[in-house]
């Protein structure tokens, strides 16, 4: 094209200031997909170092089983200990470990016979 339409003074200051800072060059810009395989590796070195292998399905079945052990009060703390009292373990057992028990009914000291009732 022989004749070049004048940019408006803003993108023109704006695109020189670029260029006086260096440019695309000096900006240090990485892709994303860099990032995103960093994270990855990253990741898959963290779970490696804590030793829970495995792929999804097995996390997801053992997270399962943790859950019904939970729920059902048969957790890690509550095994197989035959010798212990007949007390519901988990999040119920802490629950009812915390209310009172109830204290022993009183009667007034006027209201003992209950004869008066009867007719």
């Amino acid at each position: 094209p022989k004749e070049v339409v004048n940019p408006s003074s803003g993108r023109t200051t704006l695109l020189e200031s670029i260029r006086q800072a260096g440019g695309i060059g000096k900006a240090k810009l990485r892709s994303v997909k860099e990032r995103k395989l960093e994270k990855k590796k990253q990741k898959e070195k963290e779970q490696g170092a804590t030793g829970q292998g495995g792929d999804l399905m097995s996390d997801l079945f053992n997270k399962l089983v943790l859950r019904r052990k939970g729920i059902s009060g048969k957790g890690p703390a509550a095994g197989g200990d035959s010798n212990a009292p007949n007390v519901p373990a988990g999040a119920f057992g802490r629950i009812s470990d915390t209310i009172p028990p109830l204290p022993p009914p009183q009667q007034p000291p006027g209201e003992e016979d209950e004869e008066d009732w009867a007719s």
